[in-house]
Order: structure tokens, then sequence, then C-alpha cells
């Protein structure tokens, strides 16, 4: 059965049994081998594997493996110039926090096909990132249009409402949050927003939700730290 048989080649996976098959014909790198699945297999569960395995096998894996798929990411978008290239580039840029330049990509995207998935979102993801919480208000309803169905939606629009101290508008978004997403990032923000309203116990019993899907006080307090940071 195939899934039985990828579970298994997981489990069993070795890189070390894969550089003595490849040496001496082929040059053995950890990281030349993430890029080859990730250039193969995509985003799929060898490629993660392999991924781990490498990062615990090489202390400069990780740093190595950034360079080089940003530039795999580039090139493929620069010579393939359609909408999903440019849209996995922006992704990349965006796990590494380049986030100007994430936007750029993402605009490339849409330039070629207005209904890329995700690309208003991505952008928006950014805007907030940046500190530009109308522009992402913006790009999240921009997002909405494309995919009404997207069910992230209604915590990003709460967050960054949040973020410009409307906290009546971030209140309803959130609500929608939590029946369409219901998450322990949802019930923070609900905590934080109604602890703005002045409604204390309410705010208590929402942080209180948050801990219950099985987060700590102590991560909780510093989602709420990392978030007054970037207010």
């Amino acid at each position: 059965h195939p899934a039985g048989f990828t579970r298994r080649l997981l489990e069993t996976m070795n890189l070390n049994e894969i550089a003595r098959t490849l040496e001496p014909a082929l040059r053995y790198r950890a990281v030349d081998l993430a890029m080859f699945s990730v250039m193969h297999y995509r985003e799929s569960s060898i490629t993660t594997r392999r991924v781990e395995l490498a990062r615990e096998q090489d202390e400069e894996f990780s740093e190595q493996f950034a360079v080089m798929k940003l530039d795999y990411r580039a090139r493929r978008a620069a010579s393939l110039n359609t909408a999903e290239a440019h849209h996995e580039h922006a992704t990349e840029l965006l796990a590494q926090r380049r986030f100007t330049e994430a936007i750029q990509a993402e605009q490339r995207a849409l330039a070629l096909d207005p209904t890329t998935d995700d690309a208003h979102f991505q952008i928006a993801i950014c805007h907030e990132k940046l500190g530009q919480f109308d522009l992402a208000i913006a790009s999240y309803l921009a997002e909405r249009r494309v995919d009404p169905y997207e069910k992230r939606l209604w915590l990003g629009l709460g967050r960054a409402h949040y973020k410009l101290n409307k906290h009546e508008a971030a209140l309803g978004h959130l609500r929608r949050a939590v029946a369409r997403d219901d998450r322990p990032e949802v019930h923070l923000y609900l905590s934080r927003v109604l602890q703005e309203l002045g409604q204390a116990a309410e705010s208590e019993a929402e942080y209180q939700r948050a801990l219950q899907f099985g987060i700590t006080a102590n991560a909780a307090g510093k989602a709420s730290r990392e978030d007054g940071a970037n207010r």
C-alpha cells in the first residue's frame, strides 16, 4: 500500500546510508540532498523528513539551505514567469522575513493571474509585519473577494484592527474567527481586545480558553510581549 510504504520510508530514512550509496560516484552534502528533494518532491513528507535529518546532521545546514532555496525559487520564477512560480517565490521570501520583496513577488503573481489563491493573504501578512495595518486590512479584504471561504481571514482582520486600536471592529472579526477557525491565537486576541474594552472577566475567560488548547502560560505571555513589540 503506498501510504504504508511512505510511512516505512520515513521511519527508516538514514542520510548516512544515502551518502554511502552516492559516494564515491557523487560528492554527498546534506544540503544538496535537501534541495534535490525540494525540486523533485516539492513540499512532501519525504522532503520534510530529509530536511529534519539534514538539520540534525549539519549545524550549518539551515543557513545554507535558506540561501539555496531562495535562489532556486527566484530563478524558477524568472524562468517560468507564471503566477504559481512567483507565488512560491513570495512564500519563501515571507518565510525568510523579507516582507517588502515578498509583496513585490506576490504583485507579479497577481499581475499574471488576479485570482492567485493566498496572494493577497500573504501580502496582508507582510503589511502586518511591516506595521502597515491599514494596508493589511485592505489586502485581507481583497483575499476575501478572491476566496470568500478563507477561514483565516477573520483572525487576520481582527488582529489588524486590534493593532490599530479599533477594538469594537476587532471584536466582531474575532467572534467570526472563533466560529470558523477556532484556535488558541484567536482566544488570546479576544482576551486582549476584551481587556481593552474594560471587560476583565470575559477577557480572563478567553485567556483560559486559549490555555485549554494546550499552550502554556509562558508561551501565551511571550506571544503577548512579541505582539506588543509589533504594535
